[in-house]
């Protein structure tokens, strides 16, 4: 993993391992210290799996946070424009780094939704099956 980050240009760290969620706030700080606020963006399902910890975690670090919930009524659904243009009005509104709680669909809308803002992305996922929790943190080098 290591080598494979010094090889990219938008990956800034990779955190596998069981427990990571805790790190959340520290992560978030570290890669984007002049962001004030984290837009959570997550599916009833991830919510309940790690999203209300990381927000939690990052309100006590004195990160203010907006929550976006994706298909709040618990249904399926794929990463379709529709999600990712809902979500880049969210993140227009409210000036927030977006955070993405979940992996597949839910990463997917978010790290698609903000490559016309110059802002970055930070993305907190969790594996199939919820296993172990993974931490991806990019920062998008497009500008708008």
């Amino acid at each position: 993993i290591d080598e494979a980050l010094k090889q990219t240009t938008d990956t800034k760290a990779c955190v596998i391992r069981a427990g990571a969620t805790e790190d959340a706030a520290k992560m978030f700080k570290e890669l984007f210290p002049e962001a004030r606020k984290a837009i959570i963006v997550e599916d009833p399902r991830t919510r309940q799996v790690a999203g209300a910890r990381v927000e939690e975690l990052l309100v006590a670090a004195g990160v203010a946070c907006d929550r976006h919930v994706l298909c709040p009524g618990g249904e399926w659904f794929h990463a379709e424009y529709k999600w990712i243009d809902e979500v880049r009005e969210v993140i227009r509104a409210s000036g927030g780094v977006p955070v993405a709680v979940g992996s597949g669909t839910v990463n997917d809308i978010v790290k698609r939704s903000p490559r016309r803002r110059a802002s970055g992305t930070w993305w907190w996922a969790r594996p199939p099956r919820w296993t172990a929790t993974r931490a991806t943190a990019r920062r998008s080098r497009r500008t708008a």
